[in-house]
């Protein structure tokens, strides 16, 4: 199968990001692109990655097949000789360069709009009322747009309420699966991760080995919603075979991060509020929680849940 990957190529996108390197990992899947998207490939200079979003760890710098990049006039001319299966957009705030072309050729089933921003369409409900007038407009602007794609080809909403769900699809984040640790595991020496969501002063790691090894010798780590309640780090955290502890999981709508083991991580936040996570239950989920990840949340099982749509 090709795939075309529309994507802004010139700054990282988190979901955009994650289902490029899941498609890229899939075997009997061909990866064409339109930019060069540098940050995603081996062999980066630390002092550039480290200057990436979050400091370049978990996605970056990871993907060692060969770059596929189409010019504009070769896209354009294998668009219309339908060269390519299936047309993804990988992040429609960033860039929807050929999308006439696409429309004229390839039927709705064909065509993909990943929207990974961070906020749901409820911004003009939930802002307060003096800035109401200033953002109502690009709120409704934004929310008309993607209805209208929405009507040409399928389109997958991040952060989505449920009463959207008649007209977008869901999508999480996900992690590579070569970012899982393997066994055996380091010992649990500790029972809470040092790293607290929003405190400052505990970011103190430079390295994605030590960061990932904070985790993986603690019982559990807090994590929280960010700027969307999908965040990367609840997945490096899983990754770690470490428990999130998630307070307030329980408001998370059903669709947004729809295949993240919410009501596992309800019942173990229970446990850590009552001081009931002993070693031997912290054995248990975590080992659910390690295989769910495994089977569920990688980049590789991303891609397949888009793919299925065709």
């Amino acid at each position: 199968m090709n795939i075309l990957f529309v994507q802004p190529g010139d700054r990282p996108d988190y979901q955009c990001d994650m289902l490029f390197h899941g498609l890229n990992n899939m075997s009997g899947i061909t990866v064409y692109t339109n930019k060069d998207a540098w940050f995603m490939y081996q062999g980066i200079e630390p002092d550039k990655l480290s200057s990436l979003y979050g400091k370049g760890f978990s996605i970056y710098n990871r993907l060692s097949v060969d770059k596929r990049i189409d010019d504009s006039i070769s896209i354009i001319e294998k668009v219309r000789a339908k060269f390519y299966d299936c047309i993804i957009y990988g992040s429609v705030y960033g860039c929807l360069d050929y999308l006439n072309d696409v429309l004229l050729v390839y039927r709705k089933q064909e065509v993909f709009f990943i929207d990974g921003g961070d906020y749901d369409f409820s911004l003009s409900y939930t802002i307060k009322p003096i800035f109401r007038l200033k953002y109502i407009h690009s709120f409704y602007k934004q929310y008309s747009d993607a209805f209208k794609l929405s009507d040409k080809g399928f389109y997958f909403k991040r952060e989505l309420r449920n009463n959207d769900r008649r007209y977008f699809f869901p999508i999480s984040f996900a992690i590579p699966k070569e970012n899982i640790i393997a066994p055996p595991f380091p010992s649990k020496t500790r029972d809470q991760a040092s790293i607290i969501p929003g405190l400052i002063s505990t970011y103190t790691y430079d390295n994605e080995t030590d960061y990932y090894n904070g985790y993986a010798i603690s019982k559990y780590a807090v994590t929280t919603k960010k700027g969307g309640w999908d965040c990367l780090r609840h997945y490096e955290i899983l990754a770690n075979n470490c428990i999130p502890y998630f307070p307030n999981i329980e408001k998370i709508p059903l669709y947004t991060m729809h295949v993240f083991p919410k009501n596992l991580i309800i019942e173990t936040n229970k446990l850590i509020e009552h001081k009931s996570l002993t070693n031997s239950v912290c054995s248990y989920y975590s080992n659910i929680l390690y295989q769910y990840t495994k089977n569920t949340l990688t980049t590789k099982k991303l891609a397949e849940y888009v793919l299925s749509f065709l």
